[in-house]
């Protein structure tokens, strides 16, 4: 309860409480005269007793539930670093089953990351603001990225050279937002920000994505992904 409701509630006591004292002092005729008036301030002053009361224990039971949550933020961020690692190498996975179309060897899409993407889903539940948008655009990333990499790996055909680029810069935008995480999975940051990726983002999460011997290997393979890359992040 605030302190002006407080002081409303102190000159109506105190007027009960002076016609009580009038009452023993020979005053019966003005108390009986005020009988409703006093009974209604004694009733107010009850409600304000009694809204103070219930204030103080939603105030707790609020704070027992932000305590609650703030257990299960640390819970689930104590769980993202090892989940990060897995799903950056998920991604490095990701683009060998699409480098194989390159060439006559078998092609296989590795296994859905299922255990380190339900990670990311439970925390939607307890994070807010910036933190939860950024979680739920990776994990919405990800499903994409998911469908399409698939209906790519079942079709016949890989010829489409775009369209090889593409599903290697919905990998390499995975792993970016994958990577942005990082520091607040690791408390070094209070939220993730939301921000855009830039180029240099880009090109790191690419060589990521591929590995990094491997990428200045099959540079010219790739320059048409750095060329999207310059051209949409710019």
């Amino acid at each position: 309860m605030s302190k002006p409701i407080y002081w409303t509630a102190l000159p109506c006591i105190g007027f009960t409480a002076g016609c009580i004292v009038g009452l023993f002092i020979g005053q019966a005729d003005l108390v009986y005269s005020y009988q409703t008036l006093i009974t209604g301030i004694m009733a107010l002053a009850a409600a304000i007793a009694t809204i103070h009361e219930l204030r103080k224990q939603t105030q707790q039971s609020q704070k027992i539930e932000n305590e609650r949550l703030e257990r299960k933020v640390r819970a689930s961020r104590a769980q993202m670093n090892d989940a990060i690692s897995a799903l950056i190498s998920y991604t490095e996975e990701c683009f060998n089953a699409l480098y194989i179309t390159r060439t006559n060897l078998p092609r296989q899409l590795p296994p859905p990351p299922t255990e380190q993407t339900q990670i990311f889903k439970n925390a939607l539940e307890y994070l807010d603001g910036e933190t939860a948008d950024a979680v739920f655009e990776f994990v919405t990333t990800y499903q994409t990225h998911r469908a399409r990499i698939e209906g790519w790996l079942n079709r016949n055909s890989h010829s489409n050279d775009y369209e090889w680029q593409e599903r290697v810069l919905d990998t390499a935008e995975l792993n970016w937002l994958a990577t942005r995480m990082f520091d607040y999975a690791r408390n070094k940051s209070p939220a993730i920000s939301c921000r855009a990726a830039t180029v240099s983002e880009m090109m790191s999460a690419l060589r990521s994505t591929v590995t990094t011997p491997r990428y200045y290997q099959i540079s010219e393979m790739l320059s048409g992904v750095s060329d999207i890359i310059h051209r949409r992040y710019s």
